[in-house]
Formats: structure tokens, C-alpha cells, sequence
């Protein structure tokens, strides 16, 4: 079997991992994707991953693993760990690596080096993740979940206006600083309030 026939490995089933997955299902690319955290594979496996976009959420079904149970042989794996998660996750990948395979970095970090110090330069793909863009560009944000963070945000400057070392700091700003901006860093009930987020 050729590395285009065979699915993609997603190892590390979160945002960025998760997010790939679904779009590489969503265009008809085969996809599994392989997670340590048990409960979230077999929340895959019960009801597949969800992502939720502006247009509204994207659902796709896919094969899912846990470590114990994911394919023996592994062709082209996409690396979608937490950067500090990489030298494990790539102690389990190396020895399941087919000759065609090779190993897509899609991490937030540079560990391209960890990477290849497993499986060689030649099977080791260093890409970029722009999920970033994505969301400038499609912003989702529910109305009910901004008024959530700020009423959150109100409770937690509540909490802190009560403290004495806030109020101390509070007022050695404007001793300082007087009306320029050093002397107003710290959050402030109109600044949470505000309706332009």
C-alpha cells in the first residue's frame, strides 16, 4: 500500500491536532487520529470531533486510539503534541515509522531537531501552523461567552479591589505616573465593561 493510500496519523487529537484532523476529513482525506487521553478518544469514537466554526460547528467522524490500541505500522503521521510532549510521543512513533513513512511537525514550537534525531532528516517535515489567521479571519465569538469572560473578569476585579496589596499598587501608579498610562495598567470596571471587545 502507498503512503497516499493509507491515512494520515494524527498524533496528539487537541486544537491544532484536532482542527487538522477535521478539515483533512471534512475534504475527504483519510484520517486517524491518536490521543494519550483515553476519555477524549472515546468521546471521538462516541461522537466524533467537533469544530466550531463561524458558519457553525463541523462534525467529523474518524477512527481514534488510544497509544495501546493505534495501528501497529504507521505511515505519514502528522505531530500535533504539545512541544514538551515531543521526545515521548517520538520514542513511541520511531519504531512504528513504514520506510514510506515520515513525520509533519504541526506543533506550536520548534522541534524539528527532536523529531529527526528519531526518524532522520529525511522523514522529518517541518511546516508552519496558521490556525491563527484563520480565526482573524472567521471570528466566532458568542455573544453569551464574551458576556461570560466579562462577568467572570467583573468578579474577579471584585475580589482583587479587596485586597490591600491591590489597593497599594492601585495608588503608588497614580502617585507615579499621575494620568499617562503607566499609571493605569490595571484593569478597571469600564475597561471590562466596554463594548468594543
Amino acid at each position: 500500500m502507498s503512503t497516499h493510500e493509507r491515512p494520515y496519523i494524527v498524533v496528539g487529537a487537541g486544537a491544532i491536532g484536532g482542527t487538522l484532523a477535521v478539515r483533512m476529513a471534512e475534504i475527504g482525506v483519510p484520517v486517524t487520529v491518536v490521543d494519550t487521553d483515553a476519555e477524549h478518544v472515546d468521546a471521538i469514537r462516541l461522537e466524533g470531533l467537533t469544530l466550531v466554526t463561524a458558519s457553525g460547528p463541523v462534525v467529523a467522524r474518524m477512527p481514534a486510539h488510544t497509544l495501546a490500541d493505534a495501528p501497529a505500522r504507521l505511515g505519514p503521521v502528522i505531530l500535533a503534541v504539545k512541544s514538551q510532549a515531543t521526545e515521548a510521543a517520538m520514542r513511541w512513533i520511531a519504531p512504528r515509522l513504514d520506510d514510506d513513512g515520515y513525520v509533519v511537525s504541526m506543533q506550536n514550537g520548534l522541534n524539528e531537531a527532536t523529531i529527526a534525531g528519531h526518524v532522520g532528516p529525511d522523514k522529518t517535515v517541518a511546516a508552519f501552523v496558521d490556525l491563527f489567521a484563520d480565526v482573524v479571519r472567521n471570528p466566532a465569538f458568542p455573544a453569551n461567552e464574551v458576556q461570560l469572560a466579562k462577568t467572570n473578569a467583573l468578579q474577579s476585579l471584585k475580589a482583587m479591589e479587596a485586597q490591600p496589596g491591590y489597593q497599594a499598587n492601585r495608588a503608588m501608579g497614580r502617585v507615579l505616573f499621575g494620568d499617562h498610562p503607566y499609571g493605569n495598567t490595571l484593569p478597571t470596571e469600564a475597561g471590562i465593561t466596554a463594548t468594543d471587545v
